[in-house]
């Protein structure tokens, strides 16, 4: 009876292990998981834009520091269609190798279901993404926001 218990134990914490054992990679610009096309990828410098396979832009990524203040290092995410913006200092996703980050980052959004395995934005994960993760990091810092000031700066 104990054997038949760890045997069954055993099975269960194998195929869960291997259930996320899933593996994304980029290639040539193409995003893989588990070796099937699943977007277009590019980058630029300091930013990232994900294509659906037809070629239209979907995600949109920049990678931040904030020096002015504090080095705060952020990325700032756009999902261009559903017109909503995340900003995170999430470092969990961050790593040595700026591909390796931009893997993390897919593999992340591939864990919260806001990507599907197909490619696909599910905006209802998007809006709990949303409420779980953005920081808001450029008003609090001040990055982009505009300078008032009481003078006349035309004379």
């Amino acid at each position: 009876m104990k054997l038949k218990t760890i045997c069954i134990l055993l099975v269960f914490f194998l195929s869960v292990g291997l259930g996320y054992a899933q593996k994304v990679k980029i290639k040539k610009g193409i995003v893989y998981f588990d070796e099937v096309a699943i977007l277009k990828s590019d980058s630029r410098k300091d930013t990232h834009s994900f294509y659906d396979l037809n070629g239209n832009e979907i995600i949109f990524l920049r990678f931040s520091i904030d020096s002015h203040y504090s080095d705060i290092v952020y990325f700032n995410i756009k999902f261009l269609n559903q017109k909503i913006t995340i900003e995170s200092s999430d470092y969990d996703y961050l790593a040595l190798s700026y591909k390796q980050s931009i893997v993390n980052i897919i593999k992340w959004f591939l864990k919260e279901n806001v990507l599907t395995t197909s490619g696909k934005i599910n905006t209802e994960r998007l809006a709990v993404f949303q409420y779980k993760y953005h920081e808001d990091i450029s008003s609090k810092t001040g990055i982009y926001q505009k300078i008032d000031c009481d003078c006349d700066c035309n004379n």
